[in-house]
Protein backbone atom coordinates (compact mmCIF):
# COMPACT_ATOMS: atom_id res chain seq x y z
CA UNK A 1 0.00 0.00 0.00
CA UNK A 2 1.29 3.46 -0.94
CA UNK A 3 0.22 6.86 0.35
CA UNK A 4 0.97 9.72 -2.00
CA UNK A 5 0.49 13.30 -0.91
CA UNK A 6 -0.50 15.92 -3.52
CA UNK A 7 -0.83 19.66 -2.91
CA UNK A 8 -4.12 21.33 -3.85
CA UNK A 9 -3.64 24.06 -6.49
CA UNK A 10 -5.34 26.68 -4.33
CA UNK A 11 -2.84 26.03 -1.52
CA UNK A 12 0.07 26.51 -3.87
CA UNK A 13 -1.33 29.92 -4.84
CA UNK A 14 -1.71 30.88 -1.17
CA UNK A 15 1.74 29.70 -0.12
CA UNK A 16 3.02 33.27 0.25
CA UNK A 17 -0.01 34.50 2.18
CA UNK A 18 0.23 35.66 5.79
CA UNK A 19 -1.18 32.36 7.03
CA UNK A 20 1.16 29.61 5.74
CA UNK A 21 0.02 26.10 4.79
CA UNK A 22 2.17 23.02 5.32
CA UNK A 23 1.90 19.58 3.82
CA UNK A 24 1.66 16.49 6.03
CA UNK A 25 5.05 15.36 4.71
CA UNK A 26 6.65 18.68 5.65
CA UNK A 27 5.32 18.45 9.21
CA UNK A 28 6.64 14.87 9.48
CA UNK A 29 10.07 16.00 8.31
CA UNK A 30 10.16 18.78 10.93
CA UNK A 31 9.70 16.32 13.76
CA UNK A 32 11.83 13.47 12.47
CA UNK A 33 14.68 12.80 14.90
CA UNK A 34 17.99 12.72 13.11
CA UNK A 35 20.84 10.54 14.27
CA UNK A 36 24.20 12.22 14.87
CA UNK A 37 25.74 10.61 11.80
CA UNK A 38 22.83 11.83 9.68
CA UNK A 39 23.29 15.39 10.90
CA UNK A 40 27.09 15.23 10.62
CA UNK A 41 27.99 12.67 7.93
CA UNK A 42 31.62 11.47 7.93
CA UNK A 43 32.29 13.44 11.14
CA UNK A 44 33.75 10.33 12.82
CA UNK A 45 35.08 7.01 11.44
CA UNK A 46 31.84 5.34 12.60
CA UNK A 47 29.76 8.02 10.87
CA UNK A 48 31.80 7.45 7.71
CA UNK A 49 30.72 3.79 7.78
CA UNK A 50 27.10 4.85 8.23
CA UNK A 51 27.40 7.33 5.37
CA UNK A 52 28.74 4.57 3.12
CA UNK A 53 25.81 2.33 4.11
CA UNK A 54 23.31 5.08 3.32
CA UNK A 55 24.94 5.92 0.00
CA UNK A 56 24.53 2.29 -1.08
CA UNK A 57 21.00 1.81 0.22
CA UNK A 58 19.78 5.08 -1.33
CA UNK A 59 21.97 4.67 -4.41
CA UNK A 60 23.38 8.15 -3.85
CA UNK A 61 26.47 8.39 -6.03
CA UNK A 62 27.39 11.86 -4.73
CA UNK A 63 27.46 10.66 -1.11
CA UNK A 64 29.39 7.55 -2.20
CA UNK A 65 32.04 9.64 -3.93
CA UNK A 66 32.36 11.90 -0.89
CA UNK A 67 33.37 8.85 1.18
CA UNK A 68 36.46 8.18 -0.96
CA UNK A 69 39.80 9.96 -0.90
CA UNK A 70 41.42 11.02 -4.18
CA UNK A 71 44.03 8.27 -3.67
CA UNK A 72 41.40 5.65 -2.81
CA UNK A 73 41.97 2.03 -3.82
CA UNK A 74 39.56 -0.92 -3.82
CA UNK A 75 41.56 -4.15 -3.75
CA UNK A 76 39.82 -7.22 -5.18
CA UNK A 77 40.26 -10.80 -4.08
CA UNK A 78 42.48 -12.78 -6.47
CA UNK A 79 39.54 -14.60 -8.17
CA UNK A 80 37.65 -11.33 -8.69
CA UNK A 81 40.74 -9.53 -9.97
CA UNK A 82 41.09 -12.25 -12.59
CA UNK A 83 37.45 -11.84 -13.63
CA UNK A 84 37.82 -8.07 -13.91
CA UNK A 85 41.03 -8.53 -15.91
CA UNK A 86 43.43 -6.92 -13.43
CA UNK A 87 47.08 -7.99 -13.16
CA UNK A 88 47.96 -10.15 -10.16
CA UNK A 89 50.42 -7.58 -8.83
CA UNK A 90 47.91 -4.68 -9.12
CA UNK A 91 44.51 -6.16 -8.21
CA UNK A 92 42.78 -2.87 -7.50
CA UNK A 93 40.67 -0.05 -8.84
CA UNK A 94 41.33 3.61 -8.15
CA UNK A 95 38.60 6.08 -7.32
CA UNK A 96 37.74 6.79 -10.97
CA UNK A 97 37.16 3.13 -11.91
CA UNK A 98 35.32 2.35 -8.70
CA UNK A 99 33.12 5.45 -8.96
CA UNK A 100 32.28 4.66 -12.59
CA UNK A 101 31.21 1.09 -11.74
CA UNK A 102 29.09 2.24 -8.79
CA UNK A 103 27.51 4.97 -10.92
CA UNK A 104 26.48 2.33 -13.47
CA UNK A 105 25.18 0.12 -10.66
CA UNK A 106 23.06 2.86 -9.09
CA UNK A 107 21.60 3.88 -12.47
CA UNK A 108 20.83 0.33 -13.60
CA UNK A 109 17.01 -0.01 -13.73
CA UNK A 110 17.27 -3.74 -13.00
CA UNK A 111 18.79 -3.11 -9.57
CA UNK A 112 15.72 -2.85 -7.36
CA UNK A 113 17.10 -2.73 -3.82
CA UNK A 114 20.34 -2.64 -1.87
CA UNK A 115 20.36 -3.60 1.80
CA UNK A 116 23.66 -2.89 3.49
CA UNK A 117 25.24 -3.16 6.93
CA UNK A 118 28.87 -3.16 8.02
CA UNK A 119 29.74 -4.73 11.36
CA UNK A 120 33.01 -3.67 12.98
CA UNK A 121 34.81 -6.89 13.93
CA UNK A 122 38.18 -5.36 14.86
CA UNK A 123 39.69 -1.92 15.28
CA UNK A 124 40.45 0.78 15.28
CA UNK A 125 44.20 0.38 15.08
CA UNK A 126 46.69 3.08 14.18
CA UNK A 127 48.14 3.17 10.66
CA UNK A 128 50.85 5.46 9.28
CA UNK A 129 48.24 7.97 8.11
CA UNK A 130 45.02 7.19 9.97
CA UNK A 131 43.01 4.29 11.34
CA UNK A 132 42.32 0.72 10.32
CA UNK A 133 39.19 -1.40 10.79
CA UNK A 134 38.08 -4.91 9.91
CA UNK A 135 34.47 -5.03 8.75
CA UNK A 136 32.07 -7.85 8.00
CA UNK A 137 29.59 -6.79 5.32
CA UNK A 138 26.02 -8.05 5.19
CA UNK A 139 24.72 -6.88 1.84
CA UNK A 140 21.87 -7.89 -0.43
CA UNK A 141 21.55 -6.72 -4.03
CA UNK A 142 18.16 -7.47 -5.59
CA UNK A 143 18.23 -7.54 -9.39
CA UNK A 144 15.08 -7.89 -11.50
CA UNK A 145 15.21 -8.35 -15.26
CA UNK A 146 11.91 -7.85 -17.06
CA UNK A 147 9.13 -10.12 -15.83
CA UNK A 148 11.47 -12.67 -14.30
CA UNK A 149 11.73 -13.42 -10.61
CA UNK A 150 14.37 -11.28 -8.90
CA UNK A 151 17.89 -12.56 -8.33
CA UNK A 152 19.43 -11.78 -4.94
CA UNK A 153 23.20 -11.43 -4.60
CA UNK A 154 24.36 -11.69 -0.97
CA UNK A 155 27.75 -10.49 0.28
CA UNK A 156 28.47 -12.38 3.50
CA UNK A 157 31.50 -14.63 3.02
CA UNK A 158 34.14 -11.95 2.79
CA UNK A 159 35.55 -9.26 5.06
CA UNK A 160 36.70 -5.74 4.31
CA UNK A 161 39.93 -4.41 5.76
CA UNK A 162 39.70 -0.63 5.47
CA UNK A 163 42.06 2.29 5.96
CA UNK A 164 40.43 5.56 7.00
CA UNK A 165 42.08 8.99 6.99
CA UNK A 166 41.10 12.57 7.69
CA UNK A 167 39.71 14.26 4.58
CA UNK A 168 42.50 16.56 3.29
CA UNK A 169 39.83 19.01 2.10
CA UNK A 170 37.92 19.10 5.40
CA UNK A 171 39.74 18.33 8.64
CA UNK A 172 36.43 17.60 10.40
CA UNK A 173 35.54 14.75 8.00
CA UNK A 174 36.90 11.25 7.32
CA UNK A 175 37.31 9.32 4.06
CA UNK A 176 38.35 5.84 2.94
CA UNK A 177 41.92 5.58 1.66
CA UNK A 178 41.64 1.85 0.92
CA UNK A 179 39.16 -1.00 1.06
CA UNK A 180 40.68 -4.47 0.68
CA UNK A 181 38.30 -7.41 0.32
CA UNK A 182 39.45 -10.76 1.74
CA UNK A 183 37.70 -14.12 1.52
CA UNK A 184 36.88 -15.69 4.89
CA UNK A 185 37.04 -19.19 3.45
CA UNK A 186 36.94 -21.15 0.17
CA UNK A 187 34.72 -19.42 -2.34
CA UNK A 188 33.61 -21.21 -5.49
CA UNK A 189 33.77 -19.26 -8.73
CA UNK A 190 30.34 -18.95 -10.31
CA UNK A 191 28.50 -17.18 -13.07
CA UNK A 192 27.79 -13.48 -12.65
CA UNK A 193 24.11 -13.94 -13.46
CA UNK A 194 22.44 -16.97 -11.86
CA UNK A 195 19.03 -18.17 -12.99
CA UNK A 196 15.95 -16.10 -12.19
CA UNK A 197 14.48 -16.55 -8.75
CA UNK A 198 17.80 -17.75 -7.32
CA UNK A 199 20.09 -16.28 -4.70
CA UNK A 200 23.85 -16.43 -4.71
CA UNK A 201 26.57 -15.57 -2.23
CA UNK A 202 29.19 -13.38 -3.88
CA UNK A 203 31.84 -10.85 -2.95
CA UNK A 204 31.39 -7.08 -3.06
CA UNK A 205 34.01 -7.01 -5.79
CA UNK A 206 32.02 -9.52 -7.84
CA UNK A 207 28.97 -7.26 -7.66
CA UNK A 208 31.05 -4.29 -8.76
CA UNK A 209 32.30 -6.33 -11.72
CA UNK A 210 28.74 -7.08 -12.82
CA UNK A 211 28.01 -3.38 -13.35
CA UNK A 212 31.40 -2.35 -14.76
Amino acid sequence: MKIREVLKPELVEQASASEPYYSFGFVKAMFRRLHKCEMEPRSTPECLLKTLEWSLEYKDIYAYGQCLSEEYLFQFTSPDAEIVGLPADEPWWGKTEDYSAMYSMFKDPDLSYIDCAFEIKAGPWATETGLGYRLEPDMRFTVTEGEEEPVIFMVRDSRLDVAIVVDPYDSEKWVFAEIMEVLKGPHAASSLRPSAGASETVTFGRVKAMFK
